[in-house]
């Protein structure tokens, strides 16, 4: 994603949404692009330019599902190669269907919204490499009766907006091969199961890196209770991301050069990404970072009395529940966060409530209520297109530059 300035003068917002195999791991992103009537026709040069940088900050073997509806969809496929899944409605127009064939021969893949009853879509299974079904609003004998009808037609199954993990596991038990929606983003917790040992160990620096009094020594002393964290971080500050003069050889130096509050900002970063580091805690991990960023650039409203340091923990610690698979109010007593932060993440009233529930809003692709919430601010949904491309660009490149600290981490634990 590029952060240009050329960007902000489009009101265009892109969502990305992780799909899953049955082992929980990443095959690729299905791309929703959002447009409105404020939206120039000179958009596509952009928009173009957008998708390819997407394309290469992500590991080449994740597939980019597009949808072909809709002028900007019309716009991305473009230039689709064979790293894209074309995605179809069963309404698709006649130059729809001839321009998602031509990709096809050039090595794209067609995926099918299939929708139960409409004959239209008859004629594209046979075609169709992936079938996606929506279960949104579908019982668990609707679905299954749509398996049934698709039990001799070829291609892939992909259960889509899924919401919960027993949706998951029920999908899974059905034979469907990919998934997609918000369950990953709940927590998924045993009643009684302790927190791991490490992740405790992580939040109780988290814990000191919080305390009102935490100064320069108390900072050193926190980071070097955990050895990986100490390189992790200094690995991390040393890479391109930051993109300093000369290196850092220690948190004494990171302090210096960046303060107190930065260098601290940057320890739970770290401590945060490092919490799952499976696919489904590395694409949380990329959430609470956007969310984390998005959220401090909002600050700067003026109709927003919090500070950006409180708008950026709320969104660092918006998916902590699913990363240690634990109910929020367990894990907010370690931490000594302000109370206004506690009762939102925990879902309680709050001045600060309304901003999780509008990026909630944006992850279902709910963009009127998102835009309703951001209107309270005196903003709006077009405003904040280009502020939650910046943040996807940022996040994209920190998750990038921390996977490259821990994997020289272990290559260090390697040689040594």
């Amino acid at each position: 994603m590029n952060d240009s300035a050329s960007l902000n003068d489009h009101n265009i917002l892109m969502n990305r949404a992780p799909v899953f195999d049955r082992e929980s791991n990443i095959q690729g992103y299905e791309l929703s692009l959002h447009e409105d009537d404020s939206t120039p026709a000179g958009a596509a040069e952009q928009l173009s330019e957008l998708l390819r940088t997407f394309e290469e900050e992500l590991s080449q073997d994740k597939q980019i599902l597009l949808g072909i509806d809709g002028r900007l969809g019309a716009m991305a496929l473009s230039n689709a190669t064979e790293r894209h899944v074309i995605a179809l409605r069963p309404d698709a127009s006649t130059e729809e269907l001839a321009a998602a064939k031509r990709l096809r021969d050039s090595g794209a893949k067609i995926m099918l919204h299939y929708r139960p009853g409409i004959h239209e879509a008859d004629s594209l299974l046979a075609d169709a490499d992936i079938i996606r079904l929506s279960i949104r609003n579908r019982s668990p004998r609707e679905v299954m009766a749509a398996q049934k009808e698709l039990k001799n037609v070829p291609g892939m199954r992909m259960a889509a907006d899924i919401d919960s993990w027993e949706a998951f596991e029920g999908t899974r038990a059905l034979g469907f091969q990919w998934f997609h929606g918000p369950f990953f983003t709940r927590p998924y917790f045993s009643p009684g199961e302790p927190v791991k040992t490490g992740a405790v160990a992580k939040l109780q620096v988290l814990r000191e890196l919080n305390m009102p009094d935490c100064d320069l020594i108390r900072l050193s002393e926190a980071i070097s209770t955990d050895v990986g964290l100490s390189y992790r971080l200094l690995s991390y500050i040393n890479s391109a991301a930051f993109s300093l003069p000369n290196k850092i050889k220690s948190i004494q130096q990171a302090v210096a050069l960046l303060g107190l509050e930065e260098t601290k900002k940057w320890a739970m970063v770290v401590l945060m990404s490092g919490l799952d580091e499976s696919d489904k805690g590395s694409e949380l991990a990329f959430m609470a970072l956007q969310h984390a960023r998005f959220l401090e650039d909002m600050a700067s409203l003026e109709s927003v009395p919090h500070s950006p340091g409180t708008m950026f923990l709320l969104g660092l610690f918006s998916r902590l529940d699913a990363l240690l698979s634990h109910p929020m109010p367990q894990l907010l007593e370690r931490l000594p966060l302000d109370d206004e932060i506690k009762l939102a993440l925990c879902g309680r009233e709050s001045p600060l409530r309304s901003w999780l529930r509008m990026l909630d809003a944006v992850q279902r692709e709910d963009w009127k209520k998102a835009n309703e919430i951001l209107c309270g601010y005196g903003a709006c949904l077009p405003q904040a297109a280009a502020s939650y491309l910046r943040a996807s660009t940022w996040a994209n490149r920190q998750c990038s530059a921390m996977s490259c600290a821990h994997a020289s981490e272990e290559e260090s634990d390697t040689t040594h």
